[in-house]
């Protein structure tokens, strides 16, 4: 490829980019309908929900009961809570974190390290919840060498270990019907939107999806979402099949983009090679620069 077709190259990749950065603050540009909304109540009377326990003890223990591998450094790790009929009571948009004590040369007694994941089950599951979680073991990246402090210690924990989680952490609630909070320096505007358009990469594609499963999931949410999701090969993408199961109910206008092309990239791919040899959409796609 020659000079001025790598540099259009490129520049197709920056329109891109730049066209989904846009459309998302588009997105989140929308009709504001006030700033002093009572926060609503994500549960019925009387319920006791894990976020109620973290509120009260700061932290709560939670066991591994299961782990499913869906790639060869991504688990699906299910903790369970302390009721069986228990919610986690997070509202889509919340996410909580992970407090593990660990032992360091700078801190060889411990270093308290929190981390943050948003949960992939249902928002009304009982008696567990779901994480989806990258591990980043050691010598697997030269400017890591020593790996993460957290991932590769959950990698390890047999069913029955406990972890310790505190939350819930949040910037925005998704309420429904394209009603947004948005929280910032301690307050909050509310706003809704017709359209929501997301970009997500790797497992990043968390926080979207909890929004994306509880709209697909509701007959009266008519918001329409759109989404790219990068990843390195199409072998990367994760919970792919559930994305496309939403997207089938079309609410979910669903793009993807890998950065390395591989000759058995699915025909609904987007695949720019960096390297400036090709971006190419298969079949029903109409780019194809080689």
């Amino acid at each position: 490829m020659g000079i001025k077709q790598k540099m259009l190259t490129y520049l197709w990749v920056f329109g891109l980019v730049a066209a989904l950065v846009f459309s998302y603050v588009w997105a989140f540009s929308g009709k504001r309908t006030g700033s002093r909304r009572q926060t609503p109540i994500n549960k019925n009377p009387g319920e006791t929900t894990a976020v109620d326990l973290m509120k009260q003890y700061k932290s709560i223990e939670v066991p591994l009961v299961k782990r499913i591998q869906i790639s060869h450094d991504t688990y699906i790790f299910q903790y369970g809570l302390p009721k069986e009929e228990m919610r986690l009571g997070l509202f889509a948009g919340e996410h909580i974190a992970i407090q593990e004590t660990v032992k360091t040369p700078e801190e060889p007694e411990g270093e308290v390290i929190y981390r943050k994941y948003t949960p992939v089950s249902g928002l009304d599951e009982r008696g567990s919840f779901d994480l989806l979680v990258k591990i980043y073991r050691p010598n697997t990246h030269p400017k890591f060498p020593e790996g993460g402090m957290l991932t590769p210690l959950l990698e390890k924990m047999q069913i029955g270990d406990k972890i310790r989680i505190t939350g819930p952490y949040r910037k925005f609630n998704y309420l429904g019907n394209g009603h947004v909070k948005i929280f910032k320096e301690g307050q909050h505007v509310d706003r809704n939107f017709k359209h929501i358009a997301m970009v997500a990469g790797g497992t990043g594609i968390t926080p979207m999806y909890q929004i994306i499963k509880k709209v697909a999931d509701s007959q009266d949410d008519q918001t329409q979402l759109y989404l790219l999701f990068a990843n390195k090969t199409p072998d990367d993408i994760l919970l792919r099949e559930e994305l496309e199961s939403f997207a089938a109910r079309g609410k979910l206008k669903l793009f993807y983009t890998c950065l390395l092309y591989t000759s058995d990239a699915a025909d609904d791919l987007l695949c720019v090679d960096l390297g400036g040899r090709r971006i190419i959409k298969k079949k029903n796609n109409k780019i194809a620069i080689r």
